[in-house]
């Protein structure tokens, strides 16, 4: 199966995770990406310009899809410098399983 037939989310997740991985990703799928970097946020406890409404946006209510997905172009276009290099940099962080990325026991 070729990246045509993937979805985006996977296609990201298999790549190197450099910035425009992450805006062919963000392109296709806005939700799904935003939502992943809602999530990565949460996870490394890090934050990027633009975290809380993006956030807003993925909990708004009774919001029709599409124009959801259109918000969150909006909102990518408008903090991309900041929402891409942050994807980018965590992502690059954990491919070199950086030591201050991880779980602890105990």
């Amino acid at each position: 199966m070729d990246d045509a037939n993937k979805p985006p989310s996977q296609v990201f997740l298999m790549s190197d995770g450099t910035k425009a991985d992450f805006e062919e990703f963000f392109k296709k799928d806005p939700i799904g990406a935003a939502q992943y970097a809602t999530g990565l946020a949460k996870a490394t406890q890090q934050k990027f310009e633009g975290l809380e409404e993006m956030e807003k946006m993925l909990d708004e209510p009774n919001v029709p899809i599409e124009v959801r997905k259109q918000k969150l172009s909006s909102l990518g276009a408008t903090k991309s410098v900041s929402l891409f290099k942050f994807v980018e940099t965590t992502e690059a962080r954990i491919q070199a399983r950086d030591d201050t990325l991880g779980w602890t026991t105990g």
